[in-house]
């Protein structure tokens, strides 16, 4: 479908006045895949700032064209171009998702899971955001609902665990313990990795000790007055899965994840496998290499279960190589 999109888009940029954009939230929508749209972006730049200029004309007429935004902003050059030319929108998007639209929700969601550039401020309403999105998680957890958490905590969001008080913090840690436990036996592949993954975001947001900085959302009078001055949060709990005495564990059942997640199969499989072993391989990549090395030394029948996956004659290119970086990082 690259064609297609690239062909659409082509005749939107092209047209010398506003157009529809039914036939590309169709194409974008529903036939496109996120790679499709990643390779359209690197294939034809050129059309990149003119297609953001057609999409917020559109915004202003079609509630639809949200959806629009939703899919091609996991392109950061389009999330910028959007930016450059509508510095408030994404203040619009995330002031209308709190307030419960499920369009602009995942508009807000994508528009924030890249990191932002340095003169777009963070909206102070995506701290109201980010944890009702956490609270959807908690109570419905699933790969699905906790994807959004982890890609917020990656982009955009990244500085607001140096903003939020002490008892929030505290409370999330609460909340990813609970989960990750209650997770260890389900057959959803994705929702541990994604809870320790976001421990582990949360310990770098504790050792990075972020700081305000000028032009952020920092200066928000909002967000600056339900922040009180209470003491620093230290993850200690957390800490346990990466260098305390649930490491062993931990690493133990990522790589059961990872055995299991190297089947070969179609291409839906294929994608849940690039998606657990990419996670895999940023929790490993932050054990300390001691841990690595204990841990091999002592599963060593792991550890060759692990070469002999990657070795299937059938495997698929893009998983195979994801497994051989996971145990070479092991």
């Amino acid at each position: 479908m690259r064609a297609a999109l690239t062909e659409e888009i082509g005749r939107i940029t092209a047209s010398t006045y506003p157009t529809q954009l039914k036939q590309l939230h169709t194409i974008v929508c529903q036939n496109c895949s996120e790679a499709d749209i990643i390779l359209w972006a690197a294939s034809k730049p050129c059309q990149v700032s003119a297609l953001a200029t057609n999409i917020i004309e559109a915004l202003q007429q079609w509630p639809y064209v949200l959806e629009i935004v939703a899919r091609l902003c996991i392109v950061p050059s389009f999330r910028d171009a959007l930016l450059q030319q509508h510095p408030t929108l994404l203040f619009e998007v995330v002031s209308q998702a709190v307030t419960g639209s499920w369009q602009h929700n995942a508009a807000a969601i994508a528009m924030l899971s890249h990191p932002l550039p340095p003169n777009i401020a963070i909206p102070a309403a995506s701290q109201t955001l980010f944890l009702g999105i956490v609270d959807h998680a908690v109570a419905s957890p699933s790969s699905a609902s906790m994807k959004p958490v982890y890609q917020l905590l990656k982009g955009g969001l990244a500085p607001l665990l140096g903003l939020l008080s002490h008892d929030t913090l505290t409370q999330l840690e609460h909340h990813f313990h609970e989960l990750l436990r209650s997770t260890i036996c389900q057959t959803d592949q994705c929702l541990t990795l994604y809870c320790l993954v976001i421990m582990k975001i949360m310990i770098q947001g504790a050792e990075d000790e972020l700081s305000c900085t000028p032009g952020s959302f920092y200066e928000t009078q909002e967000l600056l007055a339900s922040t009180p001055n209470t003491p620093r949060w230290k993850p200690t709990e957390l800490q346990r899965y990466f260098t305390g005495s649930k490491v062993n564990r931990a690493l133990h059942l990522v790589v059961l994840r990872v055995i299991r997640a190297t089947k070969v199969e179609g291409e839906a499989i294929t994608a849940e496998a690039s998606e657990v072993l990419s996670l895999a391989n940023e929790f490993i990549d932050y054990l300390p290499p001691d841990v690595r090395e204990k841990w091999c030394t002592d599963n060593r029948i792991l550890v060759r279960k692990i070469w002999e996956k990657a070795s299937q004659p059938d495997l698929h290119r893009q998983t195979q190589v994801q497994v051989i970086a996971f145990n070479a990082e092991l």
